[in-house]
């Protein structure tokens, strides 16, 4: 998206902001709001007041140009989510819950071709996403200081997508 951006602001102001750190922070800033918004709506205004030479940049970004922008990004996430059940030796048949844990997991795309990959199955995303790493991250430090570590049947893979679109799965048996 910043990339869109920054060829949108080229073509209309003639200004090219790619090496001026400054401006491609403020773009970058708003982007991040965009894209946030665009989880919950369907399209984004993107505004940046003065951002190079004095001059403003303002666009409107639909959910559908976002996913068109970051469609190689989205179809690369599920690169690891394979790889994880191949590691796992399970299969996709052998996963009874996703859950949705990471920012980036509030984008309904990602959330389309994880439901998607595993079948069609119902993605929960009753846990707030940001709180669930932290507190997985704590449990599991926990049980490792206590040596608690427990096993039973229960399997659970936590997909945590960064907001770069990088994904790491976490399999956890409890």
């Amino acid at each position: 998206m910043m990339d869109f951006c920054i060829s949108r602001f080229k073509r209309e102001s003639g200004i090219d902001v790619a090496n001026d750190k400054r401006a491609v922070q403020r773009l970058r800033k708003q982007c991040e709001m965009a894209k946030r918004t665009l989880s919950t709506q369907t399209s984004a205004r993107i505004d940046c007041e003065a951002l190079a030479n004095g001059v403003d940049f303002s666009t409107t970004i639909s959910r559908a140009k976002f996913e068109e922008l970051n469609q190689d990004l989205f179809k690369k996430t599920m690169i690891p989510v394979t790889q994880v059940l191949k590691d796992a030796g399970m299969s996709k048949s052998e996963i009874h819950q996703v859950i949705l844990v990471g920012g980036s997991t509030r984008i309904p795309k990602v959330q389309s071709l994880l439901s998607e990959y595993f079948g069609g199955k119902e993605l929960n995303k009753s846990i707030n996403p940001d709180e669930a790493v932290v507190s997985y991250i704590h449990r599991g430090l926990r049980d490792m200081l206590v040596g608690s570590f427990s096993l039973s049947c229960a399997r659970l893979i936590f997909a945590s997508l960064s907001c770069r679109h990088t994904v790491r799965l976490y399999r956890r048996v409890f």
